[in-house]
């Protein structure tokens, strides 16, 4: 009618759970097994937030509560660089005006990549730092029951 499209949530989230529901249950044992090593896998440290994998790596709750919040200072450090680059390039290119679409299209996509190789190295940085944190706060018995938990590596 016109409007851009609105999602319905409250519709979407009932057939969402159903949908899984429905998946994993016609997965056998070994395939949920091997479903959720891949997914712990993906998920990399942030799957020992989950209360499952802590307990199942054998991390007492003390020690999730400091993985918990090592990983969100640095996520809202990333999201604050992000932040303020996405405002220095907005002030800068909000005063140029594009002659036409495709110079309005080039110079998105000038301030993009702008943006992608000033904030990069900055955020590799942080996210590199904040991995050392979280495998610091392991012992070698946890890291060995966080790494058996992945299983054999995903090869796609």
């Amino acid at each position: 009618a016109g409007r851009p499209y609105q999602a319905d949530y409250n519709k979407i989230k009932p057939l969402d759970i159903a949908l899984k529901q429905n998946v994993l249950g016609i997965l056998t044992d070994a395939q949920l097994r091997r479903l959720r090593e891949i997914t712990i896998q993906g998920s990399g440290l942030v799957a020992l937030l989950d209360e499952r994998v802590a307990k199942e790596t054998g991390l007492p709750s003390a020690t999730v509560a400091k993985l918990r919040a090592t990983f969100t200072s640095s996520a809202k450090q990333a999201n604050d660089i992000r932040q303020a680059e996405q405002k220095k390039l907005f002030d800068e290119y909000s005063k140029k005006k594009p002659k036409d679409a495709a110079d309005a299209k080039r110079l998105q996509d000038e301030a993009i990549k702008r943006f992608q190789r000033d904030t990069a190295p900055t955020l590799q940085r942080i996210q590199q730092q904040t991995k050392a944190k979280m495998e610091g706060m392991l012992t070698s018995a946890q890291k060995a029951a966080f790494e058996a938990l992945k299983g054999k590596p995903f090869k796609p």
